[in-house]
């Protein structure tokens, strides 16, 4: 039999997985009930889950802890506790969880057996015996569901189907593959250091490649987007479009304007929030499908009345990262570091726009940082990868920013 914390341990990774997951969460709602828990406070978190689940609410761990502050504690400990898991090893932990539950009740019965028989009839022991013991699951019914999934994940890993969108950026893909569908990529940087330029050089090669790219603006207008596009693509320079094109650059424009017209590239600048961006991210997906979403960026996505900043990073992230699931494409959100940069502390990162909230859903975290050497007119842009599930992290890629052209070149 397992250990006590053993248990614990598996316990808690399956409630993390509940929390990441909503399709798991669903899945499992008549499998695992509060009871099963050795960890009361466990089986107390699954109940109010279930109780939001049957009001119709949203599940993450700030709409756990509303009217339930006994156990909010409990719940932002499970957050910050690890990442989640793979969803067919999520079986594993239900049939271990009830595994352990029913020799639980195993040993209970046999206690009360042996009670009973010092006052009661055998044969009345055993009858009552038998009629527990029949409402006890055999954990081995729950291995069925167990291996259809290990064959589906099986059968994806050797079909030809691509989980990842690639980005286009040689360096990136070498390292990365490409952007996980059905999952987030945080981008983080300080102001002004490149993010939405290297967001917009990712989302054209995209959309030239692959196919339609949603690019959600909370901080540009549409028209200043086009233009740094317009300047990666045509060579002439940011400023340009922002003063006033020349005679000549005008009719270099009017030349190549016609090409922007065929790539299925989209910017929404008129947010109202993230239910916003979720209704028209839906609507166009279900039109055509979505290679990539892009949203620019977590800070300035309205906060919710009376929500603090580490509040709405939790919201923003968790809720990004299940819209990347339930549409099961690559999701990238962009957000800003403090002046300290992204460090890890205590075996998580720190610094970035809300804390733990955007970086413990991601899938991957860069962190961009400009480098003061020259080259010619731009600079050397470093992109550190400070989270990485498939990987290792601590590496840096390194792109050559031609800051007049809008331009991201790998080196």
């Amino acid at each position: 039999m397992l250990t006590e914390k053993q248990i614990t341990s598996i316990e808690q990774q399956f409630l993390i997985e509940l929390l990441y997951n909503d399709k798991v969460r669903h899945r499992f709602s008549g499998i695992v009930s509060p009871e099963c828990f050795f960890v009361g406070v466990y089986g107390d978190i699954l109940k109010t889950m279930q109780d939001l689940i049957g009001k119709g609410e949203d599940i993450n761990p700030f709409s756990l802890s509303k009217g339930k502050d006994e156990i909010s504690a409990h719940v932002m400990e499970l957050v910050e506790a690890g990442d989640s898991v793979v969803e067919y090893e999520t079986h594993y932990l239900a049939y271990q969880i009830w595994q352990c539950y029913n020799q639980r009740r195993m040993v209970a019965l046999a206690d009360e057996v042996k009670l009973r028989l010092k006052t009661e009839p055998p044969a009345a022991v055993m009858a009552w015996s038998a009629e527990q013991t029949s409402s006890i699951v055999n954990p081995l019914d729950v291995v069925d569901n167990v291996d259809e999934d290990i064959k589906q994940a099986s059968e994806a890993a050797m079909s030809d189907q691509n989980r990842v969108t690639p980005t286009g950026l040689e360096c990136f893909d070498a390292e990365m593959g490409g952007l996980d569908k059905g999952a987030m990529t945080l981008l983080a940087a300080h102001p002004a250091a490149g993010k939405t330029a290297l967001a917009l050089n990712i989302s054209w090669r995209v959309a030239t490649k692959h196919g339609k790219v949603l690019f959600f603006s909370a901080e540009e207008a549409k028209a200043p987007l086009w233009w740094r596009i317009f300047s990666m693509q045509t060579g002439i320079p940011i400023t340009a479009f922002r003063k006033g094109l020349s005679d000549s650059q005008r009719q270099e424009f009017s030349e190549k304007k016609g090409s922007f017209n065929s790539r299925p590239l989209k910017i929404i600048d008129s947010i109202s929030g993230l239910d916003d961006i979720r209704a028209k991210a839906t609507a166009e997906h279900a039109q055509e499908e979505i290679k990539l979403l892009v949203i620019d960026s977590a800070s300035m996505i309205d906060a919710l009345r009376g929500e603090s900043e580490v509040e709405k990073a939790n919201r923003i992230g968790w809720q990004t990262t299940r819209l990347a699931k339930e549409l099961d494409i690559p999701v990238l959100l962009l957000a800003h570091v403090n002046n300290e940069g992204i460090k890890s502390k205590a075996g998580g990162l720190t610094n970035v726009y809300g804390g733990q909230g955007l970086v413990k859903p991601a899938q991957v975290v860069l962190e961009l940082r400009q480098n003061k050497e020259d080259v010619g007119k731009g600079v050397i842009v470093d992109a550190h990868i400070a989270k990485n599930r498939y990987g290792e992290t601590g590496k840096r890629l390194q792109f050559d920013f031609i800051g007049e052209l809008m331009r991201f070149m790998p080196k």
